[in-house]
């Protein structure tokens, strides 16, 4: 049976150097999401005549606008993971005690 809790490939001290660094991406990565959808929510609580629009491919705005807040979901899902693993390749940064 293949053990999977504590299975990790990457040392600890990796993990713990570049924690805050993954943690700040996230957040910011985030907000630019959150931001995107913000537009949508505001879009059909007060400009409902826009969002009915027909636009692309004979859909209106509603279901183009929702394709693409899955769209930038998936992109924002790869860009996070893209940058995790170069962060976690990187050497771990070192300390010199100056004594």
């Amino acid at each position: 049976m293949v053990e999977l809790h504590g299975a990790d490939s990457t040392p600890a001290d990796v993990h713990d150097a570049s924690a805050g660094k993954r943690s700040r991406i996230g957040i910011v990565l985030f907000v630019a999401y959150l931001a995107f959808y913000a537009g949508y929510v505001l879009l059909n609580a007060f400009a409902p005549a826009t969002i009915e629009r027909t636009q692309l491919f004979g859909v209106n705005l509603a279901v183009n606008y929702g394709l693409a807040l899955i769209a930038v979901a998936f992109a924002l899902a790869v860009a996070y993971d893209l940058i995790c693993r170069s962060l976690d390749a990187r050497p771990p940064a070192r300390t010199e005690d100056r004594g």
